[in-house]
């Protein structure tokens, strides 16, 4: 150890109020001896430190050596408290690197000589990106890109620059995610990681993306931070713009490390051991520890249409599509009423989705436009929308769940176990979403024979699949459809189960008949590989009704057709009633009859499953 090092650390003690006794000349008695180990191991152990890291269980997410001084084997987070200890000391520049790091250690920004230590690009990113509000920004699902049904979360830096003028920045962490090939992103997103891009980009860039491009809606949660929490946070975020990141979709993604940055001012966040951390899960985590204040919400036409005709009459709906369609101006003397009001406002939700699908007329709605907004603000100033405290991110049900159940079918009884890691099927209660969607990534499941000989074996792992029904609509339209890949025990055209692979997707329409009643109908096709590979075209028509008391059913007619003797055509009629029995428990009841021909086939589930 250097002197340097050896009076850093002394001084470390000193900052924090340390009194040591000893013996005179006793070597072992030596306070800095005896208290540094010490309060270093303790240091090392804070919460605090371990959000600095971006440490999952004790072990770091982050492994850039820029970054992680200590990096190798045996790695510890006392030996990464020593090693950037050291550095500090070794090289006073080092305080541009790790700002953060060194205001929780109260290092002192200034050289040997006493001179303050300039740190230029640290200077340039506070200049460019003041915070003096702090804003937690989720962007929900877009029911047409499967990859975004899990949300994204990103952090929005509001304040004012030297010369006055308020901007506001978007700070995101994300991968690219374009790639059709789907085994290859999986296998890359879940096991050997994608570069991960860390971004300052102007709000405005993010809010358009997002809520135009992509038509999600967006959620924005202002934080309770003090000033120091704040700045603490800013020059944390300095320090991951300098590190090489590697996304992880299970394990380091943009829920995780915003669970890591605001635990800087609530460390408490860490405590919470999820399976799985999702956007989500960090939103419900921080407004429990009471970072949270106030929300905004900013919704897209596609969204706004939805929630529109699901609150109005047919004949209303009808209107407002004839003034779309035909230009007709808005009607000024009508009586300005909340069917008045939200009618214009869907008028306006249409308009806004048939500019961005047909760009070329943009220009000819303008006018319309503009005529439509001043009869609006003129006689209804007093009239809002708001979104629906049961469609906040913060009530949704959780992203993992498992369930037990007894299955019943022609070999006897089995008993069921079921592992979904993330994130929710289409019978789960869903008051948050906008459409009927599922996705299931990892899904596991085994079976126990009853009663009969065997042991347990596997009934299905699930690698992904998807499902969105996307109710039509007759201006903006609207596509329906499905996509799985998996390794599967049943077969409809099957008695007996069997694994076998299976590859296949569907698309169609939907149709919400009520805004408690869906039907939908899907063409689709399936791969199955089984000693050979098998195409089995499909036919589905189904309903989803949405019941009291937070009851579901679903109620499917899908007819799989063979394309020869050995794999004759099958049709399943299916019944799944869900009823949830609290805020993380529901039961599934499930009947299925399958018709092969002249030979019929019944089984049966009950189901017990926890969503947390």
């Amino acid at each position: 150890m250097t002197h340097a090092t050896s009076g850093l650390r002394a001084a470390f003690l000193s900052l924090l109020g340390l009194q040591a006794c000893a013996w005179p000349g006793l070597p072992w008695a030596d306070p800095v001896r005896q208290a540094v180990p010490l309060e270093e191991a303790k240091r090392a152990a804070d919460p605090m430190w371990h959000a600095l890291l971006h440490l999952q269980a004790g072990q770091p997410q982050i492994q850039d050596p820029g970054f992680l001084l200590a990096a190798g084997p045996g790695w510890t987070p006392l030996r990464e408290l020593r090693a950037t200890l050291d550095l500090l000391a070794a090289d006073p520049a080092a305080r541009c690197r790790f700002p953060a790091r060194a205001r929780w250690l109260q290092v002192p920004d200034e050289d040997a000589g006493g001179s303050r230590i300039r740190c230029a690009e640290l200077q340039e990113f506070l200049a460019r990106a003041p915070a003096t509000r702090i804003a937690l920004v989720f962007a929900a699902e877009n029911v047409r890109q499967p990859a975004s049904i899990m949300g994204h979360l990103f952090l929005k830096l509001e304040g004012q620059t030297a010369a006055g003028a308020s901007v506001s920045h978007a700070v995101s962490f994300f991968t690219d995610a374009d790639d059709l090939n789907l085994p290859r992103l999986l296998y890359e997103s879940l096991v050997t990681g994608k570069p991960g891009y860390f971004t300052l980009s102007p709000y405005v860039e993010a809010e358009q993306q997002y809520l135009v491009r992509e038509q999600r809606s967006l959620w924005i949660y202002s934080l309770r931070l003090s000033p120091a929490e704040r700045e603490l946070l800013l020059l944390h975020l300095h320090e991951l713009r300098q590190t090489r990141l590697t996304y992880f979709f299970q394990g380091y993604n943009c829920a995780t490390l915003l669970k890591h940055v605001l635990a800087l001012s609530r460390p408490d966040l860490l405590k919470r051991r999820d399976p799985w951390t999702t956007p989500k899960d960090v939103l419900k985590h921080a407004d429990a520890l009471g970072l949270i204040d106030e929300v905004e919400t900013l919704a897209p036409p596609s969204w706004r249409i939805r929630e529109l005709v699901d609150a109005l009459p047919a004949a209303d709906l009808a209107r407002a599509r004839r003034e779309v369609l035909g230009d007709m101006p808005p009607a000024a003397d009508a009586v300005p009423d909340a069917a008045s009001f939200l009618g214009l406002k869907l008028q306006q939700a249409y308009a806004e989705a048939l500019a961005l699908q047909r760009p070329a007329a943009r220009g000819a709605w303008s006018g319309r436009a503009a005529q439509r907004q001043e009869v609006l603000q003129s006689r209804y100033a007093d009239y809002r929308i708001d979104l629906a405290p049961a469609k906040d991110p913060r009530v949704s049900p959780g992203d993992t769940q498992y369930g037990l159940g007894l299955e019943g079918g022609p070999q006897g009884w089995d008993l069921r176990l079921d592992l979904l890691p993330i994130s929710h099927r289409r019978v789960d209660w869903q008051p948050a979403a906008a459409v009927e969607t599922s996705l299931a990534l990892l899904e596991f499941g085994l079976r126990q024979p009853l009663g009969r000989r065997g042991g347990p074996r596997l009934r299905r792992l699930g690698l992904y699949a998807m499902e969105s029904l996307l109710p039509w609509d007759p201006l903006v339209g609207g596509l329906s459809g499905r996509f799985h890949m998996a390794l599967d025990d049943e077969d409809p055209a099957v008695a007996r189960p069997r694994l076998h692979g299976v590859l296949g997707g569907a698309i169609g329409l939907s149709a919400r008949l009520h805004r408690d009643l869906d039907v939908y109908g899907l063409l689709g096709l399936d791969l199955l590989a089984r000693g050979g590979v098998t195409v089995r075209p499909q036919q589905e028509l189904g309903m989803v009704i949405r019941g009291a008391f937070r009851t579901k059913t679903l109620l499917t007619l899908t007819h799989h057709q063979g394309l020869s003797g050995a794999t004759p055509s099958t049709t399943v009629l299916r019944w799944l009633q869900s009823v949830q029995l609290g805020p993380q428990w529901t039961v599934d009841l499930e009947a299925r009859r399958s018709l092969a021909g002249e030979a019929t086939r019944t089984q049966s589930l009950l189901q017990l499953r926890r969503i947390f």
